[in-house]
């Protein structure tokens, strides 16, 4: 299974994932540029770290939801996250691709940084990282990896 995971935000962590050959790639992108990467992941099939194939079978994204404390942190970084959200949304719906949202909150309970190191998923940047927690809680949900790898929690 092929997952592209997004944390949208003013800094948009991205992540794809291939569960066949455990190939992985993680970064963080301006909305706009993010969107862009997300549908060539979408519409080629071709990425950096994974051999070339069908595109991805599920797009999933962190849910976002502005309240007032978030609005006191960052209104910029709140938008953006919503834009980025509904483009994704709309990118995976073009392309034919499953899509779906996860909550902040399961991801970051379920994988920690430590079972992102034992996983040999740790990357650099909050944001990308955050990315990867999402398709690893994706790829648990859809038993695409095993949860037996989710040692060090």
């Amino acid at each position: 299974m092929r997952i592209v995971a997004v944390d949208p935000g003013g800094a948009t962590g991205l992540a794809r994932y291939d569960s066949e050959t455990d190939a992985l790639e993680a970064l963080q992108l301006p909305p706009l540029e993010a969107c862009a990467w997300v549908e060539q992941s979408l519409s080629t099939g071709t990425w950096d770290a994974c051999p070339p194939g069908a595109g991805a079978d599920l797009v999933v994204a962190e849910f976002f939801t502005i309240s007032g404390g978030t609005l006191k942190k960052s209104r910029g970084g709140s938008y953006d996250a919503l834009h980025t959200f509904g483009a994704v949304k709309y990118l995976a719906w073009r392309a034919g691709v499953e899509f779906a949202s996860q909550r902040p909150a399961e991801a970051m309970g379920l994988v920690s940084d430590g079972v992102l190191r034992a996983m040999g998923m740790y990357v650099t940047g909050d944001h990308a990282r955050d990315a990867v927690r999402h398709v690893v809680l994706a790829g648990v949900k859809r038993r695409a990896i095993a949860p037996e790898r989710l040692v060090g929690r």
